[in-house]
């Protein structure tokens, strides 16, 4: 199923606004704008696990939500109804790996951005294969809306005032910036491999010459 298989694949790559084809890609704000300084990454590291604390279902919230805001994000996961989607066991499973995937980006932000930044491209790069299937990029950015409308919301328990507005606002970029390397990666063009001729030795090169000129007709 759809959705087990996207679970398979988030889980092993590190060990929404409008849709946007290839062609517009080329003409988009670079990603580097939702890049964290120093100071975001360690707010983010700090506050994450508060948040995760203060509302465990978090992300099956926003899932919940995305659902809801999507009958064709119900299609592509196979779910009927919004009434179905709270006992979905897939949709239940897939929330949590993806709690799982922001979290280990979360430690690994600050230490080594480029892996980050290639397992988003990776993960999106993945998704093409579910065109088929009813896939489309825009689906990043409902989820998105959804997580941070349940961010919002759950921060209004532990935070106020300016270091609300910090923490909000290092979040939008954070999740902004996963979704742009994501879209990145299911737009880019995937590298030809060229095949490569064996090498052959000198005297391999020079006994091919050899039997060529027996058949010669000079």
């Amino acid at each position: 199923m759809l959705a087990e298989r996207l679970m398979v694949e988030m889980g092993g790559l590190l060990c929404s606004r409008r849709s946007i084809d290839k062609d517009v890609l080329a003409d988009r704000v670079s990603v580097d704008i939702y890049k964290l300084c120093k100071k975001e990454k360690r707010l983010l590291q700090q506050e994450w696990p508060r948040l995760l604390a203060y509302n465990p279902n978090i992300f099956r919230n926003a899932w919940m939500k995305t659902v809801h805001r999507s009958s064709s994000i119900k299609r592509t996961l196979g779910i009927v109804t919004d009434e179905e989607a709270p006992r979905n066991r897939c949709l239940i499973r897939l929330s949590t790996v993806v709690e799982s995937f922001f979290s280990r980006i979360v430690a690994t932000i600050t230490y080594d951005q480029p892996a980050v930044e290639e397992a988003c491209k990776q993960l999106g790069a993945s998704h093409r294969q579910y065109k088929s299937r009813g896939f489309q990029a825009i689906f990043w950015d409902i989820f998105m809306l959804s997580l941070m409308d349940a961010i919002e919301l759950s921060t209004t328990e532990y935070l106020s005032g300016s270091a609300r507005l910090r923490m909000l606002h290092t979040c939008q970029k954070f999740i902004h910036g996963i979704v742009e390397q994501l879209r990145v990666g299911y737009f880019e063009e995937p590298t030809p491999v060229v095949p490569r001729l064996p090498k052959l030795s000198l005297t391999e090169s020079a006994l091919n010459k050899d039997r060529t000129s027996q058949f010669s007709c000079e």
